[in-house]
């Protein structure tokens, strides 16, 4: 835009008014530009998130899973351990009378 024509517009008009022209163009501006551009990339960002929460979610799933197998395995481990020293300690103990 010229400035002159900016100066006669605000002789004619006044610059309140030309001012508020402005700023309203400026709001204008930055909403199309938030519109165009900042949605798009903000709706795909979110269902990259999604998806990124959904992959936690399975992998938090899996670790839950393998600590209860590992629990398993080593309660089973102790049990047979104990069984055997038992049996150790009960094979010792235990004499043929004579």
């Amino acid at each position: 835009m010229d400035p002159t024509a900016i100066a006669s517009a605000v002789s004619d008009y006044g610059f309140p008014i030309v001012s508020s022209g402005l700023l309203l163009y400026l709001v204008y501006f930055i909403w199309k530009f938030i519109t165009d551009k900042i949605e798009p990339l903000i709706e795909d960002i979110h269902g990259t998130s999604i998806a990124l929460i959904d992959k936690v979610r399975m992998l938090d799933n899996d670790n839950i899973r393998l600590q209860q197998k590992l629990d398993t395995v080593i309660e089973m481990r102790e049990a047979e351990h104990v069984k055997r020293s038992f049996d150790i300690i009960s094979d010792s103990d235990y004499t043929k009378p004579e």
